[in-house]
């Protein structure tokens, strides 16, 4: 069959293919792949098909977890208009960035950038929670969000 620059890959894959019942059969050039395969859902897929994921991609994932949570905490705090409201999303941001404290200096990330910018943040946002003046607040908080910038930053670096 002759292919024209418009043909689409599915139109050229369709010469490739054959049926026969439930067991469908599909070529390509590179691998073969059969639905019988992959017809029981019960299982778990991963198991079958291992994705190989370097250690180094997945080192610090949780410190950036973290410092994202805290990042979030941070923001809704700079951005909110009511005292209450500022003061319990520092107290969480506080929470986040301890935990991101704990995760960036465990052994499996090791990453004392990420360590240092958040704790930073958890003294930015710990100010921030136990000021009594409205600006002093949201200063801090802004600050606290910076600092869980860097900490997602640096946590990503370290994963490289």
């Amino acid at each position: 069959m002759i292919f024209n620059s418009c043909s689409s890959k599915s139109e050229k894959q369709n010469d490739n293919y054959s049926s026969s019942g439930n067991n469908r059969n599909y070529e390509s050039s590179s691998s073969n792949y059969s639905e019988e395969d992959n017809n029981d859902f019960t299982s778990n897929s991963y198991d079958r098909n291992p994705t190989t994921i370097s250690k180094a991609d997945r080192e610090c994932s949780n410190a950036y977890s973290a410092a994202d949570d805290a990042y979030s905490y941070c923001k809704k705090a700079y951005n909110s208009d009511d005292w209450e409201d500022t003061k319990r999303y520092l107290k969480k941001a506080m929470s986040s960035f301890d935990d991101a404290m704990t995760y960036a200096q465990d052994d499996d990330c090791n990453c004392d950038n990420a360590h240092s910018a958040a704790d930073d943040g958890y003294s930015y946002a710990k100010k921030g929670y136990n000021s009594d003046d409205w600006d002093d607040v949201k200063n801090y908080a802004k600050k606290a969000k910076n600092s869980a910038d860097d900490a997602m930053s640096y946590a990503n670096d370290c994963n490289d």
